[in-house]
């Protein structure tokens, strides 16, 4: 049986004990498949070629078969996509659909609405952004995730105070509040279009529903309109995988966000189901499918 190689790019050398990391490491295995995880920051890239770097020691990191992404700085990525022949996910829609704007301006469905919003900086001008979105208004980092760079402005000195620890260029995603879905929104995780699971996930007195900053969570029955909605994004997105975030709006569901690296251990917890296994499998059927 043929032994398949690839690399797991996340962020540092050391995060193979975080939950996601480790089941994506455990799953390879049982299909001999020669995951290492590489941590990019750890990652020294030359014009001689890429190299691992380990306690001080340098290693030229060879070809293989497929990358799983996990970090988000694009050159970084790029250059290590050159010594892989799959990316998952593939690198364009990969870095494309980083950006929380450019998933509100492409993505779209006939069975969610979009949030008003705008972009700006630290210096537009809060009476411009408040009299447009009316208050309060969530402020986003372009790229943030797990809940973090993401605030609930209710007033000028929230802005004021919310935008001071960051520099002026810094570009802001400024979005109508969903005041119906308060602590609470929808986490889909799919694979090519097809739901794999669905949780709800539950703040305790915060806005943000994200399980990083201790939300609970518990699983839904994927109706109709939620498996439409995983396939029209699909389509339009060509993500292998992703987390789907929708929020209750008044008269249905509102968009959030894409999330092109989603983690899996609420999903796991909350549905019972075996995620990280899918997703090798998928990747294996590709890697199968070239033998």
């Amino acid at each position: 049986m043929s032994e398949f190689t690839g690399y797991l790019i996340e962020k540092y050398n050391n995060m193979g004990d975080a939950y996601t990391s480790r089941r994506f490491l455990e799953e390879a295995s049982f299909r001999n498949i020669h995951l290492n995880l590489i941590g990019a920051c750890d990652t020294s890239i030359r014009d001689d070629g890429i190299f691992f770097v380990r306690e001080g020691i340098e290693t030229a990191l060879p070809k293989v078969d497929f990358a799983m992404m996990r970090f988000k700085g694009k050159s970084m990525i790029q250059q290590i996509s050159t010594i892989s022949k799959y990316q998952y996910n593939a690198l364009s829609p990969y870095v494309f659909y980083l950006n929380k704007i450019q998933q509100l301006q492409t993505l779209s469905s006939s069975f969610f609405v979009k949030p008003h919003y705008m972009i700006g900086t630290k210096e537009t001008a809060f009476i411009s952004i408040s009299s447009y979105l009316g208050l309060p208004f969530v402020m986003k980092g372009l790229e943030s995730s797990q809940g973090q760079e993401v605030f609930l402005i209710q007033s000028q000195e929230d802005y004021e105070m919310s935008t001071l620890q960051f520099p002026l260029e810094k570009e802001w995603l400024f979005e109508e509040y969903i005041q119906t879905s308060y602590g609470r929104d929808i986490r889909m995780y799919v694979l090519r279009g097809k739901i794999l699971g669905v949780m709800e996930r539950q703040s305790q007195g915060d806005f943000r529903a994200n399980v990083y900053l201790g939300a609970k969570v518990h699983p839904l029955e994927p109706n109709e309109i939620l498996h439409k909605i995983a396939w029209d994004l699909y389509e339009q997105s060509h993500l292998d995988m992703m987390g789907i975030d929708l929020l209750y709006g008044k008269e249905g569901y509102v968009f959030c966000e894409v999330n092109c690296m989603p983690g899996i251990y609420g999903m796991e917890q909350a549905c019972k189901i075996n995620v990280a296994g899918a997703v090798m499998d998928m990747i294996k059927g590709d890697l199968c499918h070239d033998c």
